[in-house]
């Protein structure tokens, strides 16, 4: 990495520029000129820096750039410093007028408009200015101050057993910046561009499916092998056509799974083309990815606990639900008041691996564990009892209940939670009864007001 840093005096001072506000807006456009110059621009305004990154580029050019860009935007006194690391490029622009003449190169002495650090020597270029220029706080300014580290060569040459049990965790993080060693992120992670692969023609156009899937396959060619160099899948591609009317449509195409073969993708696209009607002949075509996840590795399912066969059997359910052969459902949860009624199997669109949550993703970061708490297990069919009751505050409660051959004598008892309702060809009024029984289990029973019927639902663990 190669930094450019640049600084302008008015914006660290709180002056404005003559006729530039200092508006949000400025920075922003100043971003938009200076991108003309580097591929990666960094505003810190407050602290009077830009940054410019010139990996792979001739980093004086580009310093000269940016400054007479700056320049033509009415920016004065601006000066850069380039190095390998940030904290030495911006002690370059920022001091380089502090600094003893060793420490810069003699063509640069008299006006260090820019001063290059040379490669692999931000070390021994910060090691004779002052420890101020790192921008430690008070307490540390006089902490330093009472051992007698006057220059950051002082306090680099320190081991780092002895800084931090001396100074703690802001002089070491001082004493890293003094080594020239900056781990601070002043771009931010580059945005990249999904892949994708497009074809367009003029002298002719396409009509009906096959002629659309020749062209198509060979995007999907390239779209795949862009995906499979990087280790990556597709969940969703979006097929957009250009129309001989010089209209677009676009069409989404998913799959159940992540995937980058190629044959799957022409397989879904084919069921799709089968049944879609484009309104005009086409004129191009371009194949883009939408949504992207990484290539996972599950260990264990369903069918085979505790091997590695789970990748096979997602791709087989995947190809039945790809294919419409089969529909993969789940539980969707209602607001019904009847408990064996609250949720209820649904067909779903898709099936996948579950994306990995924020806590796991992070390896700094321990996970907390959930909360205790108690599941209720409902019986597959609400189980016949008989019930022995007495008396309270108008109430018939179960003191003990049997349960086949069972006697089950109940410790406490909480309710009734009272349920009635109709639906079409189905009424209900219900009861509701939270015991504890003797063993310590809590159970679930209720009476069926229309019956006068006892009955245990489920219990909770």
């Amino acid at each position: 990495m190669t930094f450019v840093c640049l600084w302008i005096p008015s914006w660290s001072t709180g002056a404005d520029v003559p006729g530039e506000p200092r508006a949000s807006d400025e920075s922003a456009a100043l971003a938009v000129a200076l991108l003309r110059v580097a591929p990666r621009i960094a505003i810190d305004e407050p602290r009077g820096l830009v940054w410019g990154d010139a990996r792979g580029l001739r980093a004086r050019p580009v310093a000269a750039a940016l400054l007479a860009c700056l320049a033509q935007r009415g920016y004065t006194g601006v000066r850069a410093g380039i190095a390998g690391t940030a904290i030495a490029a911006e002690v370059a622009a920022r001091h380089a007028n502090r600094a003893p003449a060793r420490a810069l190169v003699p063509a640069e002495a008299a006006a260090p408009t820019i001063v290059r650090v040379p490669a692999r020597a931000d070390r021994r270029f910060l090691a004779p200015y002052p420890i101020d220029v790192l921008a430690p706080s008070p307490s540390l300014a006089a902490m330093l101050a009472d051992v007698g580290i006057a220059t950051c060569g002082e306090l680099a040459a320190l081991e780092r057993e002895a800084v931090e049990v001396r100074f703690g965790r802001e002089g070491l993080a001082l004493w890293r910046l003094a080594r020239g060693d900056d781990p601070r992120p002043i771009f931010g992670k580059a945005p990249r561009t999904l892949p994708a692969a497009s074809v367009d023609w003029v002298e002719y156009t396409l009509h009906g499916t096959e002629p659309l899937l020749f062209v198509i396959n060979q995007l999907a060619t390239t779209v795949c092998a862009e995906l499979y160099a990087w280790g990556e899948g597709a969940r969703a591609m979006v097929l957009d056509f250009a129309l001989a009317d010089r209209t677009r449509v676009a069409y989404p195409v998913r799959t159940a799974r992540a995937t980058a073969n190629r044959a799957t993708w022409m397989r879904r696209i084919r069921t799709e083309l089968e049944a879609i009607r484009l309104p005009d002949a086409v004129t191009g075509v371009t194949l883009r990815v939408e949504v992207l996840a990484g290539a996972e590795a599950s260990q264990g399912d369903l069918f085979d606990r505790g091997f590695a066969t789970a990748r096979e059997v997602e791709r087989a359910v995947a190809q039945l639900v790809d294919e419409r052969r089969a529909a993969v459902i789940a539980l969707e949860p209602s607001a019904h008041p009847l408990p064996e009624r609250r949720v209820t199997w649904r067909a779903s669109e898709s099936v996948g691996l579950a994306a990995p949550s924020a806590s796991a993703s992070s390896p700094s970061s321990s996970p907390s564990p959930p909360p205790p708490r108690l599941g209720l297990q409902l019986l597959p069919a609400p189980r016949r009892i008989v019930a022995t009751v007495e008396q309270r505050r108008g109430y018939a409660v179960p003191v003990r209940y049997r349960d086949g051959r069972k006697d089950v004598r109940l410790a406490g008892v909480a309710g009734p939670d009272r349920l009635s309702g109709s639906e079409p060809g189905a009424r209900y009024a219900r009861e509701y009864f939270h015991a504890v029984t003797d063993d310590g289990v809590l159970v679930l029973l209720f009476r069926d007001a229309r019956s006068d019927v006892w009955y245990v639902h489920g219990w909770w663990d």
